[in-house]
């Protein structure tokens, strides 16, 4: 559910650094706002609305002391897209967690604190809607 209850029509008025607006809702929700599809010159994006089209997510593990660092990359990155990394025990407990949004090029790097009984990770990768964007890739340690 979207905070916005209200957009003037005039606000980019004169702006062309603002090309495209990422709207979380849904076409209906996004004219209960403002009853225009785009403001002129600038492309409103509806992602509730889009098809979730998959990705390929590639994670590297660098071993550090007393952490880990992930690095999770993906190529044509979907707006708002978070990604999670999980790490879990020998008996599939989970002992961490850890999230962040993906940078606009695709990437995002997360540390995370070692315990003894770490033995595996789940990177996953979710658009602002929580729908998945890619299977979970799984990290063995």
């Amino acid at each position: 559910m979207s905070d916005v209850f209200e957009i003037d029509e005039e606000i980019f008025a004169g702006s062309d650094a603002v090309t495209d607006i990422y709207y979380e809702g849904t076409r209906s929700q996004w004219n209960d706002v403002i009853n225009l599809n785009s403001f002129d010159g600038i492309t409103v994006h509806c992602l509730a609305d889009e098809p979730v089209t998959p990705v390929e997510a590639k994670v590297e593990v660098t071993d550090n002391s007393d952490s880990r660092t992930f690095t999770v990359s993906v190529e044509n990155p979907r707006p708002y897209s978070r990604v999670y990394v999980a790490v879990y025990d020998a008996g599939g407990t989970l002992t961490s967690v850890k999230s962040s949004e993906l940078n606009t090029e695709g990437s995002v790097v997360l540390n995370i604190a070692k315990t003894p009984a770490d033995v595996s990770a789940k990177a996953f990768l979710w658009d602002s809607g929580m729908r998945p964007l890619c299977d979970f890739v799984p990290v063995d340690f």
